[in-house]
């Protein structure tokens, strides 16, 4: 295959559109002729054992590659069974369906774009961009990603049409964004940014994650996107000094648009339309890249590279992303580098409170069949408690439930 796209999350009308957008997000970096200097460096990129991609194998084997929707047992007919519907074909859904989810989240939108508080407009204008972005890319891929990606000619057309849709938004959100001092708006614009041609837009082109930090000195993923910028044009220099800023942070937050205040704001009271809404809305969850920030910190920390200050920057690291990072991915890599001589120390967390984390979220993700009423259900479950406490922060609260009713009330273990 030409070219690969990660979907984190491929649901109901969400599969074939999610990994349009992924692919159009996540397009590989161009390649560059190995010479004697760049070579020994990959090779030992090579060796480092890093860890999984994404740490929730459950959604990861959703639909990732299907051109159409699979074929349900029992009911001798493509398709899935939508909540309070029934069974439906994705690549064919009622108009009258698409349409009534599709007004129920422009209304929201429509809301909040028109509110006086900024942080409301941002999050309306966000959701107008994501939802203007799927729709176009899916409908000009003829809702067959997959195969559309094989061919520069469709490649071409849906990214053009995703272009052309999202624009008007997301240059809006950059535009709010320019004047603001809130660092939620101005990551939430960047994000919005990255549906469209960059290179096209004076608004989006101005946004740079350098602005980012500044509104937001206390909090290293900015930093960390410093240093994937600098990766990308191969300035290891940049790279290194991003890496060191970083370090010196006291948290890590993705600024992740609050996915459960905007659902809140739609108005969808049907199981049907409920549930499509939640299929668009955890699409661009899941869709918010975040991993690509930590792909340089394998090679950056390995045990035989640099000096001790390389070695301090490393361990620095380490520690903000086991304490501080909201997520299992920024917590692993912690724990890996940490493990691997970069600087181990009293804060590291025990691999079976890693492992048992990883356990709840394979069953705590949405599992179910997409669509149905128990994916529904489990979707506004997780959207609502990621987006409060952080994923890492919501899993762990959720050990802590399931432990005490394991103890019983007196927090005494229960009788046999």
């Amino acid at each position: 295959m030409r070219r690969s796209a990660k979907v984190l999350l491929a649901s109901g009308v969400g599969v074939v559109a999610a990994v349009s957008i992924w692919a159009l997000l996540a397009r590989p970096e161009p390649r560059v002729a190995q010479d004697s200097a760049t070579a020994p460096a990959q090779a030992d990129q090579q060796q480092v054992a890093y860890p999984p991609a994404f740490p929730y194998a459950s959604v990861v084997s959703i639909g990732a590659t299907a051109t159409k929707p699979p074929t349900r047992m029992g009911t001798g007919r493509e398709g899935v069974d939508l909540c309070g519907y029934g069974p439906i074909n994705e690549a064919q859904m009622p108009a009258g369906l698409e349409q009534a989810a599709d007004s129920a989240i422009l209304r929201a939108v429509e809301d909040l774009e028109g509110s006086r508080e900024e942080r409301r407009n941002a999050l309306g204008l966000s959701m107008r961009a994501m939802m203007a972005a799927l729709r176009a890319s899916a409908r000009a891929s003829g809702w067959d990603a997959q195969n559309c990606f094989e061919t520069d000619a469709c490649d071409a057309r849906t990214m053009e049409a995703q272009h052309r849709a999202a624009a008007p938004a997301a240059e809006a959100l950059a535009r709010l964004a320019t004047g603001s001092m809130d660092p939620r708006t101005y990551a939430s614009a960047m994000r919005g940014c990255r549906f469209i041609d960059v290179r096209a837009s004076a608004d989006c082109a101005g946004l740079k994650s350098e602005q980012w930090a500044q509104l937001d000195p206390d909090n290293g993923f900015p930093w960390l996107e410093v240093a994937a910028a600098a990766r990308k044009r191969r300035d290891f220099a940049a790279n290194d000094e991003a890496l060191r800023r970083a370090s010196r942070s006291k948290v890590i937050d993705w600024r992740v648009t609050p996915y459960d205040e905007f659902l809140a704001n739609v108005d969808a009271r049907s199981e049907p339309i409920q549930t499509l809404v939640l299929s668009l809305v955890s699409t661009a969850y899941f869709g918010e890249e975040r991993l690509v920030q930590y792909a340089g910190l394998g090679h950056y920390c390995l045990p035989e590279k640099g000096d001790a200050g390389r070695r301090q920057v490393c361990s620095d690291l380490a520690q903000l992303l086991v304490q501080h990072d909201p997520g299992l991915a920024g917590f692993e890599w912690g724990q890996s580098i940490a493990a691997r001589g970069s600087g181990a120390g009293p804060w590291m967390k025990p691999s079976a409170e890693l492992e048992a984390l990883r356990t709840l979220a394979a069953g705590t993700v949405p599992t179910a069949e997409p669509l149905s009423c128990n994916w529904a259900a489990q979707t506004a479950q997780w959207l609502q408690g990621a987006s409060k406490y952080g994923e890492r922060g919501y899993l762990t609260k959720l050990l802590k439930e399931r432990a005490q009713t394991s103890a019983g009330p007196t927090g005494a273990p229960p009788q046999r």
